[in-house]
């Protein structure tokens, strides 16, 4: 039955795909404010906060794990590269993913109980990163809708057992440890149980080492992006580890939550227009180009305004009601927060943008270049202005990237003339 369910053949395959990409993209997006409710009603701030980090760095190896693939995975639709050959090199990063984990706790020296914790949520976040190449696969063969379905139920239930265990045990680390294990047993039983791979892929797999190389050298730079993207967003969070308590953590990941809605809702908005635009630019229509760019831009900036207002007046009370923790003081920081998060979505489609004028390597100088500045200013901003400081410096740092996207996209479309 659930078989059937799941690998259903019906005429509605698209519409089928998009509902439910949609419905297993807002559960991963909300994932960490989900989790992060739970344990500051459950837990204390102090646990909070070490959850907020190692929910930060299991995002941040998932890059690694990820390798950027994915998307080149869905559009290999020549065969270019075998699933065998994804297969493999997904475990080569995946192995990679961990043992940089590894080394990063012990150059931190966290102390054993916290250490854990990150760790055994890193092995969750891993077993995101093997799953996402199967679903890479199903999407290539024009079944997204499989790979959501399982990401959903496997998400929905590994996280029914981690909040049932952390309210009866009250140990995040035995939570943890309940959340991966069941993820496992989850991944396991739908993958190769109900869907059966090898029946709807024909996968055969075999030694792919050459072939795997191959791909991963290529996809190195799509990798190098995501990285470096992502620890520019985190490098708040990384400073207040480096510099500030654990319960600064938990403050500033739950003043950090509203943050990503502006750029969800703008995904939603011009993720069908892709298209659309890579039309315009091959075709050289550069006037309805700029005009489609300039109306998600005006988008963004009316919901980053209508954002703002709302921090301002309701959120920090209603972030304090949600999650138990009183955060009044920190109306401000929510307000820079929020700011954030507009050039945050202006960037996110930005590099999309960019994408379809091929300009990705153009796009990794600007990653390389902020992620040096972020490494230099961090820990000044946090140890001088604490919170508020993490706030100022997030918005720098988006804003630095903004400004990079948008000069060299003027410059090529004035270019190209």
């Amino acid at each position: 039955m659930l078989k059937k369910w799941i690998v259903c053949t019906n005429k509605n395959i698209d519409k089928r795909s998009a509902l439910w990409n949609m419905f297993s993209s807002i559960l991963g997006s909300a994932q960490s404010a989900v989790f992060l409710f739970v344990v500051t009603h459950v837990c204390d701030t102090v646990y909070a906060g070490i959850f907020s980090i190692a929910t930060t760095l299991g995002y941040q190896i998932v890059t690694i794990g990820n390798y950027g693939m994915r998307n080149y995975q869905a559009t290999d639709v020549r065969q270019k590269y075998k699933f065998r050959e994804y297969l493999l090199s997904r475990y080569i990063t995946s192995l990679f993913m961990l043992l940089f984990l590894i080394s990063y706790i012990v150059i931190k020296e966290y102390n054993i109980e916290k250490a854990m914790i990150i760790f055994v949520f890193g092995i969750f976040k891993a077993i995101d990163v093997i799953e996402d190449v199967f679903h890479g696969e199903f999407q290539r063969y024009n079944r997204l809708d499989i790979g959501a379905i399982c990401m959903s139920i496997r998400y929905v239930i590994s996280f029914a057992v981690f909040a049932i265990i952390l309210v009866i045990t009250e140990n995040l680390l035995v939570a943890c440890i309940w959340e991966t294990l069941t993820s496992i047993c989850v991944f396991i039983y739908l993958t190769y149980e109900v869907v059966k791979p090898k029946k709807v892929l024909k996968i055969n797999i075999k030694n792919a080492l050459i072939q795997a190389k191959l791909l991963l050298n290529e996809c190195f730079p799509l990798f190098l992006g995501g990285f470096l993207y992502l620890y520019i967003c985190n490098a708040p969070k990384y400073a207040i580890d480096n510099c500030l308590s654990q319960e600064s953590q938990a403050y500033f990941a739950i003043l950090f939550m509203p943050v990503f809605i502006v750029n969800l809702l703008s995904g939603f908005i011009y993720r069908p227009l892709l298209t659309r635009m890579a039309i315009c630019w091959v075709e050289k229509r550069n006037k309805e180009f700029v005009h489609i760019i300039s109306r998600q831009v005006v988008f963004i900036i009316l919901a980053t305004v209508l954002g703002i207002v709302g921090a301002y007046f309701i959120g920090v009370y209603l972030l304090s009601w949600i999650y138990g923790v009183n955060i009044n003081v920190y109306r401000d920081a929510l307000v820079i927060l929020m700011l954030g998060g507009g050039f945050a979505a202006i960037t996110g489609y930005f590099m999309n943008v960019l994408t379809i004028m091929r300009l990705q390597k153009v796009m990794l100088i600007g990653y390389c270049i902020v992620a040096v500045i972020s490494i230099i200013i961090s820990n000044l901003f946090v140890v001088n202005w604490g919170i508020l400081g993490a706030s100022m410096l997030y918005v720098i740092l988006m804003l630095l990237l903004t400004m990079y996207f948008v000069m060299v996209i003027l410059i090529h479309k004035n270019y190209r003339k």
